[in-house]
């Protein structure tokens, strides 16, 4: 039996099974159907796979990350980090810098073509799908303030 990855994350007993059920319901919306034929045909016009696509909602104009920070955020190795600015470097979508007061530290900072190509991004993706027109209205005004109460105030997807 697997072990549940959230085990001994502080919750209370506020968790319930229509907790799970909405969960599962999110997951379903943004991994299939479409919400991720939306990003693909984002991807397609811009011509760029989605490992790129994804990077760049994870950079935030004007907002050099360092790369160790860029590591934890995604969860991986440095070295995947490294492997991944490259990338983007290639594409002149992003350059390392040092960082303001400790030159030992590189960030990453999106250039001028990384941030019209990430504006252009958002843009794609930021109409709803077809899918919320089941929502009425008031509907779609409940289902936004519930999802942004879940999102911390400086969720950098969320800009």
């Amino acid at each position: 039996m697997v072990k549940s990855v959230t085990a001994g994350v502080s919750a209370g007993n506020r968790l319930t099974p229509a907790a799970s059920e909405a969960w599962g319901a999110i997951r379903a919306l943004m991994m299939g159907g479409e919400s991720f034929e939306q990003i693909q045909a984002a991807c397609d016009v811009l011509g760029i796979p989605l490992s790129v696509a994804k990077s760049l909602m994870h950079i935030v104009p004007d907002e050099p990350a360092p790369m160790r920070v860029l590591a934890e955020r995604w969860r991986c190795d440095a070295s995947y980090i490294t492997s991944i600015v490259d990338d983007l470097e290639e594409l002149g979508l992003a350059r390392r810098q040092p960082h303001e007061s400790d030159r030992r530290v590189k960030t990453v900072a999106l250039t001028p073509k990384g941030v019209r190509l990430r504006t252009s991004l958002v843009e794609l993706i930021s109409e709803p799908p077809a899918m919320f027109a089941a929502l009425s209205p008031v509907e779609q005004r409940q289902l936004r303030d519930l999802v942004l109460k879940l999102l911390p105030p400086d969720a950098p997807l969320a800009r």
